[in-house]
């Protein structure tokens, strides 16, 4: 049996190679794919070469270079042949089933997506009125078009509940490597270092972090990623006092080198899916501190395995503040890690999915 993986719209190896993210994809995902199917046929979105993937696995790449929003309807006319080999499609995220919803008409394909967070909302937060507009024309079709929907978080799962048929959604969250992903120790520095790992973007509410390590004792702040807010926060920083460094952004099998040199890791966003990341500072026994918000509010427990805030900078800073008690610290990463290996080990939820997958393909 065959299997075809579609990535979300626009992406490629290479992008996800800039982000960080494309070990993460391979180590875990597809190799999980490749090891339940005869083939996998991973569909990206421009001419990506010379990447290692396992030898039952083939890369079907853009070569013409197709403008990503044709290409996604026109995918599988033009690689015809490819999703004709493939008895069931999985689409990443909720634009990874625009071409599954083509293939389904016109190849009478089934296929499963995973819908990670609330799209439009997200782009709405980031002033991208279009791409919310295009969010919300598109998901209801796909949703309902689909065999399976992979829902991360219990939050997502129960608003969609009331939309689509339950017995398509399936209550998968993101998992985590626990033995790649736990407590590392490195020599720390004078300084209370909190670090934020992510997209610098406005659903991120960095500034509040900022403005609430404001007049803190020796504190600085670590943001690891890319993003429009770069220069934005910097200024920010420095209005206000505050030391921040900012960095590229690291390969995921870098992320727990990097979360030793942490405190503290925060993440202090609007609103939010099943972000991986806190569950990987949670699984390296690192003391978090998020907002009480969806898909964070899932996965902290308010001083049982890390601190809950409003997303305000007062209620953050007194978040941080309770955070500089080291006994405390020590006590929230411990429950932390326990945590997420009773609940967030990701060979057992891969698993999961295999099933799903290789019972609709049969």
């Amino acid at each position: 049996m065959n299997l075809g993986l579609i990535l979300a719209i626009g992406e490629s190896f290479r992008d996800l190679e800039k982000k960080g993210q494309l070990k993460r994809l391979i180590n875990y995902n597809i190799k999980s794919y490749a090891r339940h199917f005869d083939k996998v046929y991973i569909f990206s979105y421009k001419n990506d070469r010379n990447f290692k993937i396992p030898k039952n696995c083939v890369l079907v790449t853009n070569k013409r270079g197709v403008n990503r929003f044709f290409y996604s309807l026109l995918l599988p006319f033009l690689k015809n042949s490819e999703f004709k080999n493939c008895d069931v499609i999985r689409g990443l995220q909720i634009t990874g089933g625009i071409p599954a919803v083509v293939a389904k008409i016109f190849l009478g394909k089934k296929f499963v997506i995973n819908y990670g967070y609330d799209y439009a909302k997200f782009a709405s937060i980031e002033n991208k009125k279009l791409q919310s507009l295009l969010f919300k024309v598109i998901e209801m079709p796909i949703l309902k078009t689909a065999e399976r929907v992979i829902i991360t978080s219990s939050e997502i799962y129960n608003k969609l509940s009331k939309k689509i048929n339950r017995k398509k959604l399936l209550l998968i969250p993101n998992g985590v490597d626990n033995k790649l992903f736990k407590p590392a120790y490195n020599k720390k520095s004078n300084q209370f270092t909190v670090m934020f790992i992510g997209r610098i973007e406005k659903q991120k509410n960095l500034e509040n972090l900022i403005i609430a390590a404001q007049k803190l004792p020796k504190i600085k702040i670590i943001l690891i990623g890319n993003g429009s807010l770069k220069g934005q926060l910097k200024l920010l920083s420095k209005r206000k006092k505050v030391t921040i460094k900012i960095v590229p952004p690291v390969d995921y099998e870098e992320i727990p080198k990097n979360l030793a040199r942490a405190d503290v890791f925060a993440l202090p966003s609007l609103v939010e899916g099943n972000p991986k990341i806190l569950l990987e500072a949670m699984a390296c026994q690192k003391a978090v501190i998020g907002t009480n918000v969806e898909g964070i509010r899932e996965l902290i427990i308010n001083k049982y395995n890390g601190i809950l805030t409003d997303t305000d900078h007062d209620s953050i800073r007194s978040g941080l503040i309770e955070l500089l008690d080291d006994k405390l610290r020590q006590k929230l990463g411990k429950q932390a890690r326990k945590f997420i290996i009773e609940n967030y080990d990701i060979e057992k939820l891969l698993e999961k999915e295999n099933r799903i997958l290789l019972k609709l393909a049969k």
